[in-house]
């Protein structure tokens, strides 16, 4: 088979494996960080600007990251409302309305987007392969390691900004790579790619250290040779240009992630220097028991590509920036295993050397593993979530009407006035624009299943959780939809709600660190323990 067949080939399969399962958790919104960038994009129709910075008030409820993936999605989204306007054939009000109540179209758009740009990640992951290696063998193994690994797989179906980091950063690689280009274009070029990246997410910024060890190790030009030169001072003042530019269209959004960044994941994690040398730890642990067999080909990648002269620099190029990575995010930020995905590029490019030396028969077995743990993946998605599942077995086994407490976090069920109002009297401050949207459309609009449902995830009454058996039996609720970590994080009894009549088994802790859209998950013993993504749900009949 030809290259071009071969790389076809790869390119297909990647953009395959990241949009399989791509309407998971729809129309509710379970996938963190994922509304943000999209609402940004929505605020700024609504404010008729591309400048977050003159309404401050408006945008920091909704977009908590640089605006440029606003700009992104801006056009595509914009298509896709205007012509779902015109065939709606309602008021702009009520079209508002029923763009909150089910904003699915919205998010398919983000998600399709972020699945392209995964898939181009692939090909430039494979292009950089080319340019370093000067084969094909090993440039293709890169982009087949690029279009299997989980995580990148991952995210490429979330409308984030991961995926349009980890491109951004594959562009990179690839710009710098380039021979073809003059010194002056290639670092020129790479520092246009950061500053845009910068624009997407500030991690972006963290590449300039990257054009850096590129400069001095891979390159090996001095320091020295660099300040006596016009073309270093155009790219600085470049990149102080388009840095400057990102901060002064939206300063006040360095309010919001500055309080996150001191932040630690969880109270266990260790500091001073022995956490630094456990977050080290911490991804590694992380890869093993999700993607081993990208681990292996990267330890080989690394071993045979150190004893060639050619490839050593490149290599020892990643390697550094990897380890300067994990410690910025560890003294500047704080650890979450998706943290590693803009390394995924220079992993992918380890990787695929280390299998094009490998013998082709355990490459291939090497290259299957990730395949399948990345169907299995998709596998899930397609599934859904257990809260998706149980909405649907609530409209397939409940009648219409029904009155029903809901539980769980981020989880709702199509509901009528009288219920939004009973919930609005326990905590005024629990409604959401989902909740008033519902309210304020006409009856015809509504689904045709809808229930009395007390939708209490956003909830923060404590005397209605204490009392909460005592209030469902006075005001006659049929079912209750509870999630065990919910009931242990608001104090609920074991016995409460009832009798359990059908049961959707997903993970049971209190925090999100087993849920797989939001990094490894529990890695592969949770992927293939036969649970679904999500909280365990028990439907209990009251």
């Amino acid at each position: 088979m030809k290259v071009k067949h071969w790389l076809l080939l790869i390119l297909g399969l990647a953009f395959l494996l990241r949009i399989a399962g791509i309407n998971y958790g729809l129309p509710l919104q379970l996938v963190g960080d994922e509304p943000s960038p999209l609402y940004g994009s929505l605020q700024m129709l609504e404010t008729r600007t591309l400048i977050p910075g003159l309404h401050p008030s408006e945008f920091l409820q909704k977009l908590y990251f640089p605006p440029y993936l606003s700009y992104i999605y801006i056009i595509p989204v914009t298509i896709v409302l205007g012509l779902w306007y015109l065939v709606s054939g309602v008021s702009f009000e009520t079209f508002k309305n029923l763009v909150m109540l089910d904003p699915t179209a919205l998010f398919l758009t983000i998600r399709l987007l972020s699945a392209a740009a995964g898939t181009l990640a692939v090909y430039f992951v494979y292009k950089a392969g080319r340019n370093i290696f000067k084969e094909e063998r090993a440039a293709l193994l890169s982009g087949a390691v690029m279009a299997l690994a989980y995580l990148p797989v991952n995210f490429s179906h979330w409308g984030r900004h991961w995926s349009f980091v980890t491109l951004v950063f594959s562009l990179v690689i690839w710009t710098l790579s380039r021979t073809d280009l003059s010194t002056k274009g290639r670092y020129l070029w790479s520092t246009v790619l950061v500053g845009f990246g910068f624009g997407i997410n500030y991690q972006a910024g963290i590449a300039t250290i990257f054009i850096i060890s590129w400069y001095l190790l891979a390159d090996k030009y001095s320091i020295v040779e660099a300040l006596k030169s016009k073309w270093f001072w155009q790219v600085v003042l470049t990149f102080c240009v388009l840095i400057g530019t990102v901060i002064a269209l939206y300063p006040q959004n360095l309010q919001v992630i500055a309080p996150i960044s001191v932040a630690r994941y969880s109270a266990d994690e260790p500091t001073g220097l022995f956490g630094f040398i456990w977050s080290y730890y911490f991804y590694f642990k992380l890869l093993l028991l999700t993607e081993p067999t990208l681990l292996i080909a990267m330890v080989v990648g690394l071993l045979v590509g150190l004893k060639s002269k050619i490839i050593r620099r490149y290599f020892l190029t990643s390697a550094i920036f990897a380890i300067l990575y994990v410690a910025i995010f560890y003294f500047a930020f704080h650890l979450q295993g998706r943290y590693i995905l803009m390394l995924y590029p220079l992993f992918a490019i380890i990787g695929g050397y280390g299998l094009s030396r490998m013998n082709k028969n355990i490459a291939y077995v090497l290259l299957g593993v990730m395949l399948v743990i990345s169907l299995r993946f998709d596998q899930l998605l397609i599934k859904n979530d257990t809260r998706i599942q149980t909405r649907q077995w609530i409209f397939e086994n409940v009648e219409s009407g029904s009155k029903v407490v809901v539980l769980a976090r981020l989880t709702r069920l199509p509901n009528i006035p009288e219920a939004i109002s009973e919930q609005a009297l326990i905590d005024p401050g629990s409604l959401r624009k989902v909740d008033e949207a519902e309210r304020s459309l006409p009856p015809q609009y509504l689904p045709d299943l809808h229930y009395h449902a007390l939708n209490l995830g956003t909830v923060s009454n404590g005397e209605l959780f204490t009392n909460l058996n005592r209030y469902l039996v006075e005001n006659k609720y049929d079912y209750a939809v509870i999630s065990p970590e919910f009931a242990i994080g608001h104090d609920l009894p074991s016995s409460c709600c009832g009798s359990i009549v059908k049961s959707f088994p997903g993970y049971d802790t209190l925090d999100d660190i087993n849920d797989l859209t939001n990094g490894f998950g529990g890695g592969l013993p949770f992927l293939f323990s036969g649970r679904s993504n999500g909280p365990t749900i028990n439907m209990m009949r009251l």
